[in-house]
């Protein structure tokens, strides 16, 4: 009985992470938390990826450009 209990409860949390990566906080399980947690972009995985990623090489572009800028050659 506890295997299957513990079996259950794996469905359980592994149901909610998948609702959760694919629909955030805010979108899981139909929106039911919508309300306490504000609403992500509607955009996907893949793109707010890129984005994050450009956001993080334009920064490093910057500090590469201030760092060529102080050399002393």
């Amino acid at each position: 009985m506890s295997r299957l209990i513990g079996f259950v409860l794996m469905i359980l949390a592994i149901w909610t992470g998948l609702e959760i990566y694919n629909h955030g906080l805010a979108g899981a399980f139909g929106g039911v938390l919508g309300s306490a947690f504000e609403a992500p972009a509607n955009r996907s995985t893949p793109d707010r990826a890129q984005d994050a990623f450009q956001r993080a090489y334009n920064t490093s572009e910057k500090r590469v450009d201030r760092a060529l800028e102080r050399d002393p050659d």
